[in-house]
């Protein structure tokens, strides 16, 4: 596609990864001058070979899954995979994974094969279990494939788009894959099978989110592949494309620093090592996001947090050249823990290799003859271990046998030398214990890869392989954005942006910043390259265009809500010189942020659509609309790490997360529910049509809930529990209000007022309940941290008000408030003279005609002008 020059612009790319070399590829097809800059003298990062004496070896990625973002890629740049050469191997069987006992189960994508397999541990009620489980997994991958993997989130209310929060819960985000699994699976052993391939992501299964079972799903009913030649061979073909488009690659050309016109706020350029500067209109940087943003640009406190962030684990990586073939092993082969919990606690807590590792062993040369000489096999060995806690430089002795080196495996000062020969020593125990082949005297050549290696050779911050951790607050508008806030025409793609880890990841990560450098570019979306190209579930569109409305376009590209999170920062632990033990961190203040951004689009959404109805009909949307709008201002200030104090716990607990004297309160959101919950119920008890008094009496009492539930959470002594008692019997006789008395009331006003009050009272009373048990696991007991309890509190008020709310509004678009006894005379209508117009000049000490002995009007709540006075 020939672009108009005015839009040509020079582009450097940092870095030769897969994301690098992909961006640099769909920058040249739409007409811009892209240089790639590459440190090492290969292309690919991790995705990249090692030969030896024609032995090869894939030094990262071995597994090629979700292909179809392989073959989007080729398309988008007017080719294919097998139109540049490059054949994909299928690998049957997917895994074979070993257990302590010798036994081995094989996972395969032929279901005759798995259903027998499966039926030996669990019965014929298994294999059912198992196809539900599949079930999910493709809900995941389905929605994740389209609604995260194919759209930025670039600013918080992305989250709050309506595709995002209808399938947001499908993903059981706030759900371990473990746990899921055990719905399916109810032996140790099949729970293990499906749960151990977190370690891709580089987490554990008892930590990371359900939703990466999708991975499971593309395994199993997709199949693992491999490009003959090695995974490196994709990198090649990219990086040709590249060239042929007009690509420029310099490798072995380090950068010191991307430079910064102080005037304009934009990069100019980078900085090479010999102190050449490289000017660009456009910076790229496909360098590890920590490492660029503590490195290569000017100190922020953004770029010390994220230092401070929750990384993934690293790897000791062990090459062998093998002097002949090992027909047990298959091309993956998984060796797990007896101890399985143990072991990932061990990565993943202490920072450490277990003294049992879990391991993946790959044999590219079963799957490719050509990976080793006739006769012969290559074998490379992954251990997962913690991250480097230091930047200490180390080394490694390899095959040295330490005498004490299991208890120096343990010790927190993580002694590298000690963990690769444990390493080592217990990756050939196993395997010779459980498929009886001793592999020591079989290596020819041994080439190995510890945390210092992947941190040296690849820039990667504490070593660790697949960037920054992906739990629920490291992804989505979470997760360090692909454009830099402040220099914003510096962009960034890889492992620790948007949308996450992993060669297909990256590779989905590639078209997301390059369609946002063409936008800001001034690129339509009928002028991306690959706009009429489409991809397998329907024409590829620009990322953002669609979903974008004029008011949320306003809000999201507005400073309300601040692209990147300084909060704890301006506004630290600290009140009144006293400090807090248990904190906020980013995380919880990032997630206040995302629900302050819904709060405050149902705030807009309640009150625009107030102005559809009569000014007489409106009392529902203010009331729902005044809800959010007090809650969005809540959650801004404790967004802020503002409205809290600190208090003395009651129970002190062992865990890191709860441990201290001292916890945040925050008291605003009782504030906030002093004022939103008395709206609430009124918003209830009116659909019902219930007398005022009672209503006046149900907020009296909701309030009395509110205050001692603030009195008990500021109460550091057991006597705390006296107010929370006082509290639930307070909510108990709400309960019983609207779960008899209002459904009555509202039953009898007709069947839609009933089914409105139904469904609102529902939610409301599930939700409500679940506000205690909120309590007792984060104000009372110091059961979960302040990251925790932000979400959980989050999500029951996302429930109770904008969810509640636009419910509640629905059901009320074809009732008449006046039905609800809530007639309210609107300003046009003129004054009411019950008697007549002379009646105005009656002395203001006369009561009217008709008027009660006390001078009020007739009937008392409502008055309607009486026209059979005249």
């Amino acid at each position: 596609m020939d672009e108009p020059k005015s839009k040509a612009k020079s582009v450097i790319v940092i870095g030769a990864g897969v994301g690098g070399v992909a961006t640099a590829a769909r920058l040249a097809k739409a007409g811009f001058k892209v240089t790639v800059l590459e440190k090492n003298d290969f292309t690919g990062g991790r995705c990249s070979l090692i030969n030896h004496d024609g032995y090869r070896f894939d030094q990262g990625p071995s597994l090629l899954l979700l292909p179809q973002f392989f073959h989007e890629i080729f398309r988008d740049l007017g080719t294919s995979l097998s139109a540049e050469g490059i054949e994909l191997l299928k690998c049957e069987p997917n895994y074979n994974i070993w257990f302590g006992d010798g036994s081995s189960f094989e996972l395969s994508t032929d279901l005759t094969k798995m259903k027998k397999s499966i039926e030996a541990i669990e019965g014929k009620d298994g294999f059912e279990r198992y196809l539900s489980f599949l079930q999910e997994s493709h809900r995941h991958y389905e929605i994740s494939a389209a609604y995260v993997l194919r759209r930025n989130f670039s600013s918080f209310l992305n989250m709050a788009r309506p595709e995002m929060l209808l399938n947001l819960l499908a993903l059981h985000p706030f759900q371990s894959i473990w746990s899921r699994a055990s719905k399916y699976f109810w032996t140790e052993r099949l729970r293990r099978v499906f749960t151990f391939g977190t370690m891709y992501m580089g987490m554990s299964p008892f930590d990371a989110p359900a939703t990466y079972s999708l991975l499971q799903y593309t395994e199993l009913a997709e199949g693992i592949l491999y490009p003959r030649g090695g995974f490196h061979r994709v990198v090649e073909c990219l990086v040709k494309v590249g060239q042929r488009l007009g690509v420029e690659y310099r490798l072995s050309t380090s950068v010191q620093s991307i430079s910064i016109d102080k005037a304009t706020q934009k990069t100019n350029g980078v900085i090479l090592e010999d102190g050449t500067l490289l000017p660009a209109d456009i910076v790229v940087s496909n360098a590890d996001l920590i490492y660029t943003y503590n490195n290569l640009l000017p100190e922020t406190p953004y770029a010390r947090s994220l230092s401070k962030r929750e990384a993934s684990c690293s790897s000791i990586s062990f090459y062998w050249s093998i002097s002949r073939r090992v027909p047990k092993l298959q091309a993956h082969n998984i060796f797990l823990a007896d101890e399985y919990r143990e072991s990932f606690d061990s990565i993943f807590k202490k920072h450490l290799i277990p003294s049992e590792p879990s391991f993946y062993v790959n044999v590219p040369s079963r799957v490719d003859p050509s990976a080793a000489p006739e006769g012969k096999d290559s074998i490379v060995v992954l251990v997962p271990v913690g991250h480097l806690l230091s930047d200490k430089s180390g080394t490694h002795r390899g095959m040295s046998k330490s005498a004490n080196s299991t208890e120096k495996a343990v010790n927190t000062d993580q002694d590298w030398d000690s963990m690769v020969s444990l390493a080592r020593e217990t990756i050939i125990t196993t395997i010779q214990a459980r498929i009886g082949v001793d592999l020591c005297p079989l290596i020819e050549h041994e080439i190995i890869n510890t945390p210092y290696t992947w941190k040296n050779k690849f820039n990667l911050d504490k070593g660790a392989i697949l960037g920054l951790s992906h739990s629920f607050f490291n992804v989505l508008s979470f997760r360090p954005g692909t454009q830099h806030s402040q220099f914003k025409n510096l962009y960034f793609v890889g492992a620790s942006t948007h949308p996450g880890t992993g060669v297909p990841i990256c590779i989905a990560g590639s078209k997301i910043v390059a369609e946002q450098i063409l936008q800001d570019a001034g690129f339509s979306e009928g002028e991306m390259p690959w706009y009429e190209v489409g991809f397998d579930r329907g024409r590829a569109t620009s990322t953002d265009y669609q979903y974008r409305l004029p008011i949320s376009t306003f809000i999201m590209t507005s400073q309300i809500f601040p692209r990147r999170n300084d909060a704890l920062n301006v506004n630290p632990d600290t009140v009144n010189g006293q400090s807090s033990d248990i904190n906020l961190t980013t995380r919880g203040s990032d997630w206040y942020w995302a629900v302050c951004a819904v709060m405050t689009v149902a705030t807009i959404a309640f009150i625009g659509t107030a102005w559809t109805k009569p000014r007489t009909d409106r009392i529902f949307h203010y009331i729902t609309g005044g809800i959010t709008m007090i809650a969005a201002i809540s959650y801004f200030s404790m967004a802020s790490n503002l409205g809290w104090t600190p208090i003395a716990v009651q129970f002190r607990r062992s865990d890191h997360r709860v441990a201290g004297v001292y916890r945040e309160i925050f008291y605003v959101r009782y504030i906030d529910w002093f004022v939103t919950t008395p709206l609430l119920l009124m918003d209830l008890l009116l659909t019902a049509g219930m007398p005022w008094p009672t209503v006046l009496w149900v907020i009296l009492v909701d309030w009395v809930m509110i205050v001692t539930g603030l009195v008990g959470a500021l109460v550091k002594s057991s006597y705390k529990w006296g107010y929370f008692a006082f509290g639930c019997a307070a909510l108990a006789y709400i309960v019983y209000q609207l779960a008899w008395e209002a459904r009555i009331h509202a039953n009898r006003i007709g069947n839609d007022v009933g089914r409105v009050f139904l469904a609102c009272g529902t939610i409301t009373l599930i939700v409500w309940i679940c506000y205690p048990i909120a309590w007792g696991v984060c104000e009372g007991g110091n059961i979960i941290a302040l990251d925790s309890e932000a979400v959980f509190y989050g999500i029951l008020d996302l429930l109770a008000k904008p969810v509640f709310g636009a419910i509640l509004l629905w059901g009320h678009r074809n009732i008449d408030p006046a039905r609800l006894g809530l007639r309210i005379r609107d300003v046009t209508e003129g004054p009411v003279y019950p008697e007549g117009p002379g009646s105005q000049k009656r002395s203001v000490n006369e009561p009217a005609a008709g008027a009660g002995a006390n001078g009020t009007q007739n009937p008392v709540d409502v008055p309607v002008a009486d026209t059979t006075a005249a």
